[in-house]
This record gives C-alpha cells, sequence and structure tokens, in this order.
C-alpha cells in the first residue's frame, strides 16, 4: 500500500487481477475535469466497512454497496476543511436501511449524472467521473469530494506506471 496524506492505494493481489480479466472499466473518455461542481445531481457508491467481513481463507474483504444519488450541496461554508478551488460537496442524503459510520466510502468515485434535474430520457452515457469522496461532514449534512483534476497529478506522482494513461488528453481539457 502507497499512502499519501489524502488516499491510500493499495496493488490489487495477482488473483484479484486475474478474476478482473474481461471486465469492463471506467476510461478517461468516462471522467471530466469540469470546474462547475456547484449544481446538478450525482451519484456515488461506497463500501461501508460497518457492513462488511474480511474472509481471511479467501483473502477477501466483502461488503454490502451503499449507492448514494444527491444533489451538490448548497452550503459550503458550513463544511470544515473546505477549498472550493479543489473540492466539492454532495448533499448527505442516505437511503435507509443505513450504516451508523460511513467510514470505509472514501475513495469512491463521484458520478456528476447531469447539470440539473434527470429528465425522462436521461442515458446513463452522460454520466462522468468528477470527483473522489475524500471526506464525510454529518453535522452539515455533507460528503466533500476531491475533483479529478487535483487527483491525477498526485496519482501521477505516487505511482509513476499509470502515467502514460493519466497523460492522455481528457475530455474538457
Amino acid at each position: 500500500m502507497v499512502t499519501t496524506s489524502m488516499w491510500p492505494l493499495w496493488q490489487l493481489h495477482a488473483d484479484t487481477v486475474r478474476r478482473l480479466r474481461g471486465k469492463s472499466f471506467a476510461n478517461r473518455t468516462d471522467v471530466s475535469i469540469e470546474t462547475d461542481l456547484t449544481s446538478g445531481v450525482y451519484f456515488l457508491v461506497g463500501f461501508p466497512r460497518e457492513w462488511g467481513a474480511f474472509d481471511k481463507a479467501g483473502r477477501q474483504f466483502e461488503s454490502q454497496p451503499l449507492p448514494c444519488i444527491a444533489s451538490a450541496h448548497p452550503r459550503v461554508n458550513d463544511i470544515g476543511v473546505f477549498d472550493p478551488r479543489l473540492h466539492m460537496a454532495i448533499e448527505l442524503d442516505l437511503p435507509n436501511p443505513h450504516p451508523t459510520s460511513l467510514a470505509g466510502i472514501s475513495g469512491c468515485s463521484v458520478w456528476k449524472l447531469s447539470d440539473g434535474p434527470l429528465k425522462n430520457d436521461w442515458n446513463p452515457s452522460e454520466a462522468r467521473i468528477v470527483a473522489v469522496q475524500t471526506g464525510i461532514f454529518q453535522k452539515a449534512g455533507a460528503i466533500k469530494a476531491t475533483q479529478w483534476r487535483h487527483v491525477i497529478p498526485v496519482l501521477m506522482q505516487l505511482v509513476p506506471e499509470l502515467r502514460p494513461g493519466l497523460n492522455l488528453q481528457l475530455p474538457g481539457e
């Protein structure tokens, strides 16, 4: 594991890599580095530690997902450590049932589904990854995320072998 002050990065076990062959993954066309993330509808899905269990025999962690669709948080001044040049905020509006702690969801992708309310003809191909979830502010009712435009340089520095893929021009650049 490589650890920074913000993100731990895990190298996948070889067995996991084998099981992932032939799967479809998000790629650079799914990422947007747009700067205005103050409105819209967002989606994220994290895996709360509270809802998981470690299988030592299988050397894996099994967890239930916690999906969340929410709007941009309107009161970013209510959030603790928050810089609007680096971060975005989403309303903390959890579905029921939900865990008592959201520890473990950090690092999940935040997808922007639309600029305004979802329309009947909305298509999943319109969704773009715009940030990585990096904090929870329960008192303020907000989920904090770091914009992808600031995540990419950190990833390139921490994991140099990712550099060729991350150097590709992204939509919106």
